[in-house]
């Protein structure tokens, strides 16, 4: 990790589910990022299209609680496949 060391990171990423980890992590971020101008912090989450509404509900609470904005990616649907056993 020498590498790591005084190198400047422009641009983080952060996927989350809207679940109690995901919530816990961008709280962590949101505290100790260490100024303003720190770099990009993106938030993302992956729209299956299957999401509850609740779901939905919370990720605008918690864009609004933080006042950051969460951008959905669309993610890629396989066709259905039935698989009968028989």
């Amino acid at each position: 990790m020498s590498w790591f060391v005084g190198s400047v990171v422009s641009v983080v990423s952060f996927a989350g589910s809207a679940g109690s980890d995901s919530d816990i992590m961008l709280d962590m971020i949101e505290l100790v990022k260490p100024y303003e101008d720190c770099g990009e912090i993106r938030y993302t989450f992956f729209d299956t299209g299957l999401e509850y509404d609740a779901t939905l509900r919370h990720i605008t609470e918690v864009e609004q609680k933080y006042g950051v904005t969460f951008n959905p990616y669309q993610a890629v649907r396989l066709p259905s496949v039935s698989v009968i056993l028989g």
